[in-house]
């Protein structure tokens, strides 16, 4: 009823419009389906456009010059106008695009506007007013009670990027993933409930990072389940293990730390932690080249020797530079045995007196430091260019861990 009715005189031709008022104010319309009440009635001028498909009431209302749209649902695609190449499926689809291009929008309420966008779920996309965006899930980039102006970011999973509102460039893979970030750039955040608040972050794993609600909290690294979940406000941290990061108790701000290992803990600035601290540390020497080690916690434990890595007659086998020392301090050799050809060589970095070399209780007396022709069982340490060499006497010796305390 009423179909072509307000139509002026114009080139209509391979049209099909079923519905009350439908395709109601055409002038040049070809090639185009219109099916529902009000499907493609035409807004306030005619409707001169080709290559579209409306099927639901008020699908594509409001289409002057439109080319090759498809909307499918009611109010589908209802308020555009000149757009074209774009997709709608679902109740109030695509309802915010206007004079938009190349979007895909399916799901009840998935009507983000913009250029090239693809949202996909219930309501993805919802305040969404920016180009070049991805969003695949439920209220994925949602951005409730702010319009989102954020450009080129990737969300999938259900809540991904729901706040986010100037942030661009971000990928967020999971339910929940980046759900509280506002105006974080370059992100790469994957799994469950992991969250990324600042730029430049890369985050896998379930819950990791997820605490974090900083703008500041930048350039974090996080790999494994709960991996940084307590670092709320912290930047330039590497968190490479489950559980790995700071204690739930713990509440200062931390940055250019590092905790490797299954529920290594970070506990200030300018850290690397390897484990939990019963770990022993393994570090072989590789083709005949010394492997260099700074110190600086007040407890460390090296492994640095097998049967097949010392074999070495040259050279050192392991150089340890130690960035604090204090005076005292104590090396001490485990499981001392006969290797030939072996040596340690100690760098220090301070001017503090070093005291004697224990033998770990195992009588093993005849262990000692070197520094040219010179043999003793304690020295003062000097400048960073001295270098001393940790050897028995007579013979060269090794163990299979060494211990470092200056307490």
């Amino acid at each position: 009823y009423e179909s072509l009715s307000g139509s002026t005189v114009g080139d209509l031709k391979n049209n099909v419009c079923i519905g009350y008022q439908t395709m109601y104010n055409t002038q040049e319309v070809s090639n185009s389906v219109a099916l529902g009440m009000k499907a493609m009635k035409g807004g306030s001028g005619l409707i001169n456009a080709e290559n579209n498909t409306a099927v639901g009431a008020s699908s594509m209302l409001s289409l002057e010059t439109g080319n090759n749209n498809t909307a499918v649902g009611s109010n589908s695609l209802g308020n555009i106008t000149t757009g074209s190449n774009n997709v709608a499926m679902g109740d109030n689809a695509g309802n915010n695009l206007n004079i938009h291009t190349y979007s895909i929008n399916i799901g009840s309420g998935c009507n983000p506007a913009g250029n090239s966008n693809t949202a996909i779920g219930y309501q993805a996309g919802y305040n969404v007013q920016s180009n070049d965006n991805t969003m695949v899930g439920n209220r994925a980039m949602y951005c409730s009670g702010a319009v989102a102006t954020g450009e080129s970011n990737v969300a999938i999973g259900s809540m991904a990027l729901s706040s986010l509102t100037s942030g661009n460039y971000n990928t967020a893979l999971g339910n929940n993933a980046m759900r509280t970030t506002t105006t974080g750039n370059n992100n790469v955040v994957i799994g469950y409930n992991s969250n990324a608040s600042g730029n430049y972050s890369t985050v896998i794993g379930s819950l990791a990072c997820r605490t974090s609600n900083a703008d500041t909290a930048d350039t974090l690294t996080a790999v494994g389940y709960q991996a940084g979940y307590y670092d709320v406000d912290g930047w330039n941290n590497t968190y490479l293990g489950p559980y790995t990061g700071q204690t739930s108790t713990d509440t200062n701000t931390y940055k250019n730390s590092t905790a490797i290992g299954n529920g290594a803990k970070i506990t200030g600035n300018d850290q690397v932690v390897l484990g939990k601290g019963a770990e022993v540390c393994y570090m072989p020497n590789i083709n005949g080249t010394p492997t260099v080690v700074q110190l600086s916690p007040s407890y460390w434990n090296l492994t640095f020797t097998t049967a097949y890595s010392l074999s070495e007659t040259h050279g050192h086998d392991l150089v340890i530079e130690l960035t604090s020392i204090s005076s005292g301090a104590t090396f001490t050799m485990y499981n001392p045995s006969y290797r030939p050809g072996v040596r340690i060589t100690i760098i220090n970095s301070t001017s503090n007196t070093c005291a004697v070399v224990s033998d770990g209780g195992n009588g093993f007396k005849t262990f000692g430091w070197q520094d040219a022709n010179q043999t003793r069982s304690s020295f003062d340490v000097g400048a960073n260019s001295d270098a001393w060499s940790l050897i028995s006497l007579g013979n060269i010796w090794y163990g299979d861990r060494l211990s470092y305390d200056q307490t």
